[in-house]
């Protein structure tokens, strides 16, 4: 299991959109954090930059 340290999602929010930068341990973990946002109230557009190392 990863440690949290390897683990960093930033998270910007304007007007509606979400922007997600950072870098994450796992596909799933990446997933689960634009699907987080992604079905999050009032949110219309959300931006998954985040790599997986």
């Amino acid at each position: 299991m990863p440690s949290p340290d390897e683990n960093k999602i930033d998270i910007d929010l304007m007007k509606g959109t979400v922007l997600l930068t950072g870098s994450v341990s796992n596909y799933l973990i990446k997933k689960g954090a634009i699907d987080i946002a992604t079905f999050t109230k009032g949110v219309i557009n959300v931006v998954g930059d985040i790599s997986i190392e």
